[in-house]
């Protein structure tokens, strides 16, 4: 029978002007649970639009224009559902109100007022729905942007990435996403300055978590004034413990004495380097001679360093492959000669905005794809 329905978690008020009207809706509502409130007055109405979930209206203009122009005023976000009862169907809707609007002529049969109901409950649920799932979706991303906030302030903490403006040492680094899986690492003991530029396997928090034991491993060695060649091991022996194997990190590691002009270098793994004069008289490829860090055995690792006496003061350049492996819209890398051509007659200082603006000019409108790191060093003889 239909007396049997239910339609739950429905509030509903009527305003009818029609005593008989009145009745009969009240008798019908009766039937499927629902207890409505009647309202009274024009100020009662405006009231119950935030209150109700359904109403039962007269069909009047000054009703339609009332219930419209409070919603458009208001900018009320729920949905409303309404019922005009009319002996004529000419109200005229509202697209920019939310407002699910159903008219039902009179007199109306049982059918057709009980569909008119379960229509607008329907579409009441979905709208329930969809704004529960607004406010989870909302609030989960008010907890990621704070875990996010969070594990930056940590990693900063972690990196010393405040303390890495040593003069005459220039720098880009651009994740990808909110966490870097490229790290720098720079920091001046006595006479000697010491510089890390990595790049683990990936991007985003996975890559970036290897950086934080290796930060620790370098700043504390560094203040104890460890070659190189130790850091490197130190480094290698814990990220071959503590990542999984398919992780590591390409690296280079470098020491400049700054007052008997000895330059330093361990590389493992990133795209070639360039040492070159101030006046770009000269210019000295630096290719990798060995593994990423966190592939090797501590037996099997390879601690060999290339090292510099200089004459002049000189400039460093070095990059993670994010850079290099770049493609345009064409399927295209940077050349080596761009690159080179770009940065031998800057000056240090002006290294990193040129290739900064190289990258861009060859990617126009396409998407970081990995993190991307540049390091320029100005070595003063």
């Amino acid at each position: 029978m239909q007396a049997s329905v239910k339609l739950p978690s429905l509030t509903v008020a009527v305003w009818l002007n029609d005593y008989g009207q009145q009745q009969w809706a009240e008798g019908v509502l009766a039937k499927y649970h629902i207890n409505p409130v009647l309202i009274g007055s024009h100020n009662a109405l405006v009231e119950a639009l935030t209150e109700f979930d359904i109403l039962i209206l007269s069909e009047t203009e000054m009703v339609i224009d009332d219930v419209i122009k409070f919603f458009q005023a208001q900018k009320i976000s729920k949905l409303v559902g309404i019922i005009f009862c009319s002996e004529k169907n000419n109200f005229v809707s509202s697209d920019d109100t939310n407002l699910a609007i159903e008219f039902c002529p009179w007199p109306c049969s049982e059918d057709v007022f009980r569909f008119k109901l379960l229509t607008l409950k329907s579409l009441l649920y979905r709208d329930k729905q969809l704004h529960e799932k607004e406010t989870e979706l909302l609030n989960y991303h008010t907890l990621i942007l704070q875990e996010q906030a969070i594990a930056k302030n940590i990693f900063s903490e972690l990196l010393h990435s405040e303390v890495i403006h040593l003069p005459g040492l220039y720098f880009s680094l651009s994740p990808m996403s909110v966490y870097n899986g490229d790290v720098l690492l720079a920091e001046k003991v006595n006479n000697t300055l010491y510089i890390m530029l990595g790049d683990f396997t990936g991007h985003g928090l996975p890559a970036a978590i290897g950086s934080i034991p290796t930060s620790e491993i370098f700043y504390a060695m560094v203040r104890k004034q460890k070659s190189i060649a130790n850091i490197a091991a130190e480094i290698n022996s814990k990220l071959k413990k503590l990542l999984p194997s398919s992780m590591f990190c390409a690296a280079c590691i470098i020491s400049y004495e700054t007052q008997k002009h000895e330059l330093s270098i361990w590389q493992g793994g990133l795209p070639t380097g360039y040492l070159m004069h101030e006046d770009g008289e000269k210019i000295t490829e630096l290719n990798s001679i060995h593994l990423p860090l966190g592939i090797l055995s501590a037996g099997d690792f390879e601690s060999d360093i290339q090292q510099f006496q200089l004459e002049k003061t000189s400039k460093l350049v070095f990059m993670t492959d994010g850079y290099i492996e770049m493609k345009n819209a064409e399927g295209k890398v940077l050349a080596k000669e761009a690159i080179i051509k770009e940065i031998i007659n800057k000056k240090t200082n002006q290294q990193i905005s040129a290739l900064q603006n190289l990258l861009q000019q060859h990617m126009k409108s396409e998407q970081l794809l990995d993190d991307v790191a540049i390091m320029s060093m100005e070595l003063c003889v």
